[in-house]
């Protein structure tokens, strides 16, 4: 799936566990099931130095919308639940669906949570602030098959929320985004659960006018490029992604780009974020038998229009390893954690599916 962290980080930090579900439904041999469904029921474990110990549980339900249709990969409804050591909480239900031989997409989500974090104040204050994030949000993306494997498509976000700082006297008044998307995408690889070859590229537009009722009119333009190579004669992957995200006119401040996670993992503080930012990374993925495997990988990013003026341009460097666990052969969805250390930072990342 996408990356995630898209568009509203807040709630996008939900939305990117639902992204990440697309490790078991896209096209491509070895997407679908065997038989019309089976439930899934997995466990979600993470830790990082902001939040410490996170623990939930995502059970799913994959299916096969018809018989007839061979070539969709398989759909998936579910839901996800998570609580963290700081007593931040996620709740969502999610669906991707893939019809009409995979012409069509959609997925859809909604949810709530209150998220506790923080930010960095530069000089010459130079402290950490920790803030609270109260928040509900929905998602309806579709997407269509117009040639071979280019896809267009159309999206609406809807975040609601209200932040409050530890330097904040007063709380502020709940804030509403209401924002509609266009997405361009060509899909070339030759398996989205687990591709070994081929490229992905995702263009997406966002935008949240005036006349939706948001108070702060902004834009976003998201570029992404996934390319995978097989190596040791096909039991190995060697993939790559580049990165840039651009946010245009009144970024709000949860609108921002935060290094961490999918664009850069090594980042779990917060510290780094703005208004634009670039990223690129390299990782193996090392397959010691069918189920059992890991990672070794590089990456690093940069951000500008950053709170801190000393960020801009900052040289990020990320490198880390991880292990990998086969649990449904159907589709080679897998599930693991890795482990990864940036500048002055570090971070756990509990896996389902790849990183991208």
């Amino acid at each position: 799936m996408k990356n995630t962290n898209k568009k509203l980080k807040i709630a996008f930090f939900i939305i990117a566990q639902l992204l990440l579900c697309q490790y078991s439904f896209s096209q491509g041999v070895g997407d679908r099931i065997d038989g019309k469904m089976k439930f899934i029921p997995l466990p979600f474990l993470d830790y990082d130095l902001s939040s410490g110990a996170t623990v939930g549980a995502l059970p799913m339900l994959m299916f096969n919308t018809s018989e007839k249709d061979t070539i969709s990969p398989s759909s998936v409804i579910g839901v996800l639940g998570t609580y963290s050591e700081n007593k931040s909480w996620i709740g969502l239900a999610f669906g991707q669906f893939y019809l009409k031989e995979d012409n069509w997409r959609i997925i859809g989500a909604i949810g709530k949570g209150d998220y506790h974090f923080q930010h960095f104040i530069g000089g010459p204050v130079n402290m950490w602030s920790k803030y609270n994030t109260n928040y509900q949000f929905a998602y309806l993306g579709v997407e269509k098959k117009i040639y071979e494997n280019i896809y267009i498509g159309v999206n609406y976000f809807h975040n609601s929320y209200d932040s409050k700082s530890e330097i904040q006297l007063e709380k502020q008044e709940r804030q509403n985004f209401n924002g509609v998307g266009l997405s361009f995408s060509i899909d070339k690889r030759s398996n989205v659960s687990y591709p070994t070859s081929g490229y992905l590229l995702d263009i997406d537009y966002s935008t949240y006018p005036s006349i939706f009722g948001n108070t702060k009119e902004s834009n976003q333009i998201e570029i992404a490029f996934n390319h995978y190579k097989s190596c040791r004669k096909g039991k190995d992957v060697l993939a790559t992604r580049v990165f840039t995200g651009i946010g245009i006119g009144n970024i709000d401040f949860n609108q921002q780009f935060v290094v961490g996670d999918t664009d850069i993992r090594g980042y779990s503080n917060g510290q780094y974020r703005g208004n634009f930012i670039i990223s690129a990374q390299a990782e193996y993925r090392y397959n010691f038998s069918d189920r059992i495997g890991a990672v070794g990988f590089v990456g690093a990013a940069t951000i500008f229009g950053a709170n801190n003026e000393e960020h801009n341009g900052k040289f990020l460097p990320s490198a880390g390893v991880g292990f990998r666990y086969t649990y449904l052969k159907d589709t080679n969805s897998k599930l693991g954690f890795d482990i990864a250390k940036g500048d002055g930072d570090w971070g756990f990342y509990f896996r389902i599916s790849e990183s991208f």
